[in-house]
């Protein structure tokens, strides 16, 4: 399906269908930040149309882009389940 997230059409139908109602789409703007440094994360996002950067801070002060996600992916999905907070690795 064009435009679709693939992780998301992998599912079956019927936990598609028990996932359905806690989804909602949402447009994101070109360099919004999605969660900060240490912020605990609190939404997942399955991209369908876009590519998200995970971008990190060095000690230097300098930004790189650490990985990209688009649509055979997802953001924030693995510290959403363990209630962590982004780039710090740290329990809330």
């Amino acid at each position: 399906m064009a435009g679709a997230n693939a992780l998301l059409t992998s599912l079956s139908a019927s936990d598609f269908a028990a996932l359905n109602p806690f989804f909602k789409t949402v447009r994101l703007q070109s360099h919004q930040v999605l969660a900060d440094r240490g912020e605990l994360i609190s939404q997942i996002y399955f991209p369908t149309t876009c590519v998200v950067s995970l971008v990190v801070t060095l000690s230097s002060g300098e930004t790189i882009e650490a990985a990209m996600v688009g649509r055979n992916g997802v953001v924030g999905g693995a510290a959403a389940l363990w209630r962590k907070c982004s780039e710090s690795g740290e329990p809330a």
